[in-house]
């Protein structure tokens, strides 16, 4: 990622959506640094270093290498319209999550307020609704058919599979659904257990507001949300946890009535609520933690350390060390060129950890 002037030594946090983080709506191309959004709810990031964001000015945008950001997606005006038309003239409603599949150069989009999915082809521009819009009733709404025929409500994260599936986490219908790529059929993939038992090791509870970001390792997805069972010692809490072949699940992350504070490692550890999840490219695991921290876990050792925030909101710390800065309310991140970006949502921009 190019910066503005000289690039800052590693190890320090700069803006690089909104320096003035202040919010607004700037259509027009220009540097990042220097252009104004909304509160930034989803990140993706293309291998060539790409970051494509949504924002809550209806719009998705994307950010060039090279510091440019242009919008990708939406007028500006909250709404549902412009279907097999140009996607920047069309209307979306609350963008969030963000998905890329690169082989088909295709962004996903969580329209949330509209309960949609929407694609657009990057290639063409064209914008077209991939999920949503039916009226089926539970307990499947719509499992079984066409992604355009199910009921979705509450959508907030999206993540291609290695499979090239597209998994969502429909956070009112309590769990992960799966469209595939061929059929475009969409089915349940993780589902919500009624109750929770002290007897059971590890169970998905639900999505707990802005959780249900997804991840994947080598053996899996890998979820934030609210589990519960013995293995976070019985009660419902926040946590980590791949999901097997079998549908179980293994503990990564997470622990009821412990200690918050670094240092530990992951599974001894109380986390607060999981605002988006992201592995690097040596397996260390991070995440956005809503008490105004971003936090990684070690892939050798699991132990808990806070890369980026104090824990304190606000803004501070531009061009300074990232654990002496101030954020506010980080959700999605990612990787770009092997830094940390991701939306400092409250602060309606986005950073990025040198």
């Amino acid at each position: 990622m190019t910066v503005e002037g000289t690039a800052p030594p590693l190890g320090t946090l700069f803006t690089v959506v909104n320096a003035d983080h202040t919010a607004g709506d700037t259509a027009a191309s220009v540097s990042g640094p220097r252009a104004r959004i909304g509160r930034p709810n989803g990140i993706a990031v293309a291998s060539d270093g790409t970051v494509y964001l949504a924002d809550s000015s209806h719009r998705v945008r994307k950010l060039t290498p090279q510091g440019a950001l242009s919008v990708v997606a939406g007028t500006g005006n909250g709404g549902n319209s412009g279907d097999f038309g140009a996607a920047v003239k069309a209307d979306l409603n609350n963008p969030m999550g963000l998905a890329l599949d690169e082989a088909k150069n295709l962004l996903y989009i969580v329209d949330r307020s509209n309960n949609r999915i929407r694609v657009v082809n990057l290639t063409s521009g064209l914008i077209s609704t991939y999920a949503g819009g039916g009226s089926a009733q539970g307990p499947g709404y719509g499992d079984g058919g066409v992604a355009t025929a199910a009921n979705l409500y509450g959508l907030r994260h999206l993540s291609i599979g290695p499979d090239k599936a597209l998994y969502l986490s429909d956070q009112n219908r309590n769990g992960i659904r799966r469209i595939d790529p061929d059929t475009t059929v969409i089915t349940t993939f993780i589902q919500s257990m009624n109750g929770c038992s002290g007897t059971e090791p590890l169970k998905y509870y639900d999505c707990g507001g802005e959780g249900c970001d997804m991840a994947w390792d080598k053996d899996g997805l890998v979820l934030g949300a609210r589990f519960c069972g013995s293995a976070m010692n019985t009660s419902v809490t926040w946590g980590i946890a791949r999901r097997n072949n079998d549908g179980s699940f293994t503990h990564l992350a997470g622990w009821y009535n412990g200690s918050t504070a670094d240092g530990a490692v992951a599974t001894s550890t109380t986390l607060n609520q999981i605002n988006g999840i992201a592995y690097d490219d040596n397996e260390n695991l991070f995440f956005a933690d809503a008490q105004h921290r971003i936090r990684r876990i070690d892939a050798t050792s699991r132990i808990v350390t806070t890369v980026v925030g104090t824990g304190t909101a606000g803004y501070s710390g531009e061009y300074g060390p990232t654990t002496s800065a101030t954020i506010n309310s980080p959700n999605d991140l990612g990787f770009t060129d092997g830094h940390l970006v991701f939306g400092d949502e409250a602060n309606y921009c986005v950073r990025l950890a040198w």
